[in-house]
């Protein structure tokens, strides 16, 4: 099974609007073409977390989540998608582009503080987990091991030339799958042993993580809010180096 998109996230960070509740309706037009559902509410009060989601989107294959401080859109596509990397990555870009242009209407423009595009890419491999640990280990780690190595978990951040913070992370996962029957009587408690969960799948996850942080101390910053670099610097990103990146070209 060749490399997919597992999941991507495009996120656009604002000035903190304690009552954006009470925006529903706004939200639901300006975002009209992403969703044609009804939003949900989640009832937080107010003087609550500001981070926590106070209006919900959500249909098939994506969700949107709208906070006091932040738009996040999540588009799921996993390994059942039918889309190559780069048809996945040009629907995360056409989602992304209509996230801004509601944003636009929603709250406008001058409002952005900083903008984010995350994609999660799997690669599926026959390996075996110490085998595909070592791989990472060796490609990445120069100090030597202190015993049998169990586990790896890699992240690394970088500040561009092109004024991004740009966050790799490289990981092993694994996929778990099982049908149940639901018992005639449902039980009061259910408890179920994960490790008795066949797995479906296994291989390297590598995240990609950029943002335009950097950007905020520019003089020039309002003409920065344009997505299309932020979206030409992921698509380059997953599509040219991330096989490269975590040895598997």
């Amino acid at each position: 099974m060749s490399r997919y998109i597992n999941q991507a996230i495009c996120v656009i960070f604002f000035q903190r609007v304690p009552d954006i509740r009470l925006k529903q309706a706004v939200a639901e037009k300006a975002f009209a073409k992403l969703f044609n559902v009804q939003s949900e509410q989640t009832n937080v009060p107010d003087e609550f977390d500001p981070s926590v989601g106070r209006i919900l989107f959500a249909d098939a294959r994506k969700q949107m989540t709208i906070s006091q401080v932040a738009a996040q859109l999540v588009l799921g596509f996993g390994r059942q998608s039918k889309l190559k990397v780069k048809d996945a990555v040009d629907t995360f870009e056409k989602n992304a582009w209509e996230l801004f242009r509601g944003f636009d209407r929603f709250l406008g423009k001058a409002a952005i503080r900083e903008t984010a595009a995350i994609m999660s890419l799997n690669y599926p491999s026959d390996a075996d987990n110490d085998k595909m640990h070592r791989h990472l280990y060796e490609r990445f780690i120069k100090i030597a091991p202190y015993g049998d190595l169990a586990s790896i978990n890699l992240q690394l951040g970088f500040k561009t030339k092109d004024k991004f913070f740009l966050n790799l992370a490289a990981a092993v996962y694994e996929l778990r799958a099982k049908e149940f029957s639901p018992p005639a009587v449902t039980p009061v408690t259910a408890v179920v042993n994960v490790s008795e969960i066949p797995v479906v799948e296994r291989g390297y996850e590598l995240k990609v993580d950029i943002n335009t942080r950097p950007q905020r101390q520019e003089e020039n910053f309002e003409d920065m809010k344009d997505p299309k670099p932020l979206l030409a610097k992921i698509r380059k990103t997953i599509q040219d180096d991330a096989d490269k990146f975590i040895g598997l070209e």
